[in-house]
C-alpha cells in the first residue's frame, strides 16, 4: 500500500482511536480517559450527567455516547455491538479473521476507499521515514489495538449481552493472543528498506505486548463469573479453551512468557469441597513466579495504574481488597468429578486438541437430593491435562 499507515488505512492510529473512544465514552470520559480506559460499561455510565437547570444555566451539557445511551435498551445495545463495535474491534484486531469469527460481519464492514492525495503526496515526498517515525508509528498502532482489546473486554462484561456476543468477543481475544500481528511486521520490513532490524524488533516488541494484553483480558473475563457477574457462568467452558489453546499454541512455537502467561488463569482454578468451582487469588499464585519474569507478562497500565485484574464492577457493593490473599467461589460454576478411567485418557493423551464440550457436559446438572441446581459444570481435569502437556512441551523445547 502506498499509505503510511500499516494496514494501508487512510486515517493515522491517532485519529481511529479518538473514533472509537466516541463510541464508548462519554464527554466527561474522554478529556479523562486514560483514567477510565479499563473500567467497564457500566463504570463508563456511573459519571453522566443530566440535563439539569444548573447545566443549562452554566452552558454545559454533557454528551453521551451511544454506548451509554443504548445501554438500557437491550436490543438497542446488542445492535449497536453486533452491528458497529464488533466489526470494527475486528478490523483493528484481526481484519484477516473477520469471516472467522463472525460470518455476516462481511456486509456490515465499510468499503475502504483509498486516498488520492494521500497517494499524491507519497508518491511526490521526498522525505524518508527515520527509525523514530516508524517506531512512534508502530507504538500508535499498538496502543490503538491494547485499546480495542481492553474494549472487547469491557463489552464483554457488560450487563447488556448475551452468549452469541459473548462467544465471538472470546473468539477474538483468542485470536489476538495467539496469531502474532504479522501486518504489523510486514509493514516495519517495508519500512526498513536495507537494514529492518531496528523496526521489527521494535514491532515483535510491540506485538508481545499486545498478546498478552489478550491473555490479560481472557483473565479477567474468566474471573467475572467467579465475582460480578455469576450469570456468564455459561461463558466458561469458552473461555478455557480459548486459553488452552493459547498456552498450546505459544508452547508449540517455543514462547515460554506467552506460555506462562496463558497457563496462569488456568493455574487458578480449583474446586471447593461441595463441587463449586473456586478462582484463587492472582497475587497468591503469582508469589512464586520471579519479579522480573512476571514484569514481562505483565500489562502496561499507564491507561490506569490503579487498576488490578480483579477490578469490581460498580454494581458490587463489596469492597475488595486486591491485594488480600482471597479466593472466589463461583456460585453458578460446578466441577464435574472424572471417572478414574477418563482421567487417565485425559492424561495420557497425545492429541490435546479439544472442543468447548469437552470442558462443560451441560448447562443444568440435577441434584437428586436437591432437585435442579442451575449452573455450568465444567471439568478442571482437561485442563489440568493441557497444563502438564504444555509444561512437558516447554521442557522439551528447552532442553
Amino acid at each position: 500500500s502506498d499509505s503510511n499507515f500499516i494496514g494501508g488505512h487512510l486515517h493515522s492510529p491517532v485519529v481511529r482511536l479518538e473514533a472509537l473512544k466516541s463510541l464508548v465514552f462519554d464527554s466527561d470520559d474522554v478529556t479523562s480517559s486514560r483514567n477510565s480506559d479499563m473500567m467497564d460499561s457500566d463504570s463508563m455510565s456511573a459519571s453522566i450527567s443530566t440535563v439539569t437547570s444548573a447545566s443549562m444555566k452554566s452552558g454545559y451539557i454533557s454528551k453521551h455516547s451511544l454506548f451509554s445511551l443504548t445501554k438500557n435498551l437491550r436490543d438497542l445495545h446488542l445492535e449497536l455491538i453486533k452491528t458497529i463495535l464488533l466489526p470494527r474491534l475486528i478490523s483493528i484486531l484481526a481484519p484477516e479473521h473477520q469471516a472467522q469469527i463472525s460470518p455476516d460481519i462481511m456486509s456490515l464492514e465499510p468499503t475502504r476507499v483509498a486516498s488520492p492525495l494521500a497517494n499524491a503526496t507519497c508518491c511526490h515526498s521526498v522525505h524518508t521515514v527515520t527509525i523514530a517515525e516508524c517506531l512512534d508509528a508502530i507504538e500508535k498502532e499498538c496502543i490503538l489495538r491494547k485499546f480495542a482489546i481492553r474494549k472487547v473486554g469491557m463489552i464483554f462484561r457488560s450487563r447488556t449481552g448475551e452468549d452469541e456476543c459473548r462467544h465471538q468477543l472470546i473468539e477474538l481475544l483468542q485470536l489476538t493472543a495467539t496469531v502474532q500481528p504479522r501486518m504489523i511486521e510486514d509493514w516495519a520490513r517495508g519500512k526498513g528498506g536495507d537494514d529492518p532490524t531496528n523496526f521489527v524488533e521494535g514491532a515483535a516488541r510491540e506485538s508481545h505486548h499486545i498478546q498478552v494484553e489478550a491473555i490479560r483480558q481472557l483473565e479477567t473475563c474468566l474471573n467475572a463469573p467467579f465475582r460480578e457477574l455469576p450469570h456468564t457462568h455459561g461463558s466458561v467452558p469458552t473461555i478455557l479453551k480459548a486459553l488452552c489453546d493459547t498456552a498450546i499454541a505459544h508452547a508449540t512455537e517455543g514462547n515460554n512468557l506467552l506460555t506462562l502467561a496463558s497457563i496462569l488463569p488456568l493455574a487458578r482454578l480449583s474446586c471447593a469441597v461441595n463441587g463449586q468451582g473456586i478462582m484463587m487469588s492472582r497475587r497468591r499464585l503469582t508469589k512464586i513466579v520471579p519479579n522480573d519474569i512476571l514484569s514481562a507478562i505483565s500489562v502496561d497500565d499507564y491507561w490506569s495504574p490503579t487498576c488490578d485484574l480483579n477490578e469490581t464492577l460498580p454494581m458490587v457493593s463489596e469492597d475488595h481488597d486486591f491485594n488480600a490473599d482471597k479466593d472466589d467461589v463461583a456460585p453458578l460454576i460446578f466441577v464435574r468429578q472424572t471417572q478414574i478411567e477418563g482421567k487417565k485418557e485425559a492424561q495420557g493423551s497425545k492429541d490435546i486438541g479439544m472442543t468447548t464440550s469437552k470442558f462443560s457436559t451441560r448447562r443444568r446438572s440435577r441434584q437428586k437430593a436437591n432437585g435442579v441446581r442451575e449452573g455450568t459444570t465444567v471439568d478442571f481435569e482437561i485442563v489440568a491435562a493441557v497444563i502438564k502437556s504444555v509444561l512437558q512441551t516447554s521442557s522439551s523445547n528447552y532442553q
